[in-house]
């Protein structure tokens, strides 16, 4: 049974395989292109064997529907943790204004560093300096049960 140190250790490993890989809205293909959660759904499919299919959405989605999509499939898929404990092998869900829905998703490599895809930028790990981390707004973990590699 692999431990919660070592499933986020690997979530970090697998996220890091896609850095470079071109942004491309909807897409979820390694090296080929993706956007933030083409990312964690590639991620996920190859740390459970499974494939999350997300609705169509379109580039304003969070500005348009007022839903928390976002939070609603992280609630279907992962466990929702703390922010405060948020670290490496975390999702966090990022909302643009504290009126807004989330919007964003990143895969946290420390507890000051991030995997993400955004607008038109390949895949890249950045700093979470203080206007990243207070537009955080949810944080999951992946959940150990059911991880394949």
């Amino acid at each position: 049974m692999i431990t919660q140190e070592e499933l986020n250790n690997l979530i970090v490993e697998k996220a890091r395989e896609w850095i470079g890989t071109p942004y491309h809205h909807q897409m979820s293909l390694k090296g080929v292109g993706c956007d933030c959660i083409g990312l964690v759904r590639g991620v996920y499919s190859e740390i459970y064997g499974l494939t999350v299919e997300p609705p169509t959405y379109p580039k304003d989605w969070g500005d348009s529907n007022g839903r928390e999509d976002i939070i609603a499939v992280g609630d279907q898929y992962l466990k929702r943790i703390p922010t405060w404990k948020a670290d490496k092998g975390n999702l966090i869900a990022v909302r643009w204004k504290k009126s807004r829905v989330a919007k964003h998703v990143m895969i946290m490599t420390s507890k000051d560093t991030a995997i993400h895809a955004y607008n038109n930028f390949p895949v890249a790990e950045i700093n979470l300096n203080r206007w990243w981390k207070d537009k955080i707004s949810i944080t999951f973990q992946f959940p150990i049960l059911g991880v394949i590699n």
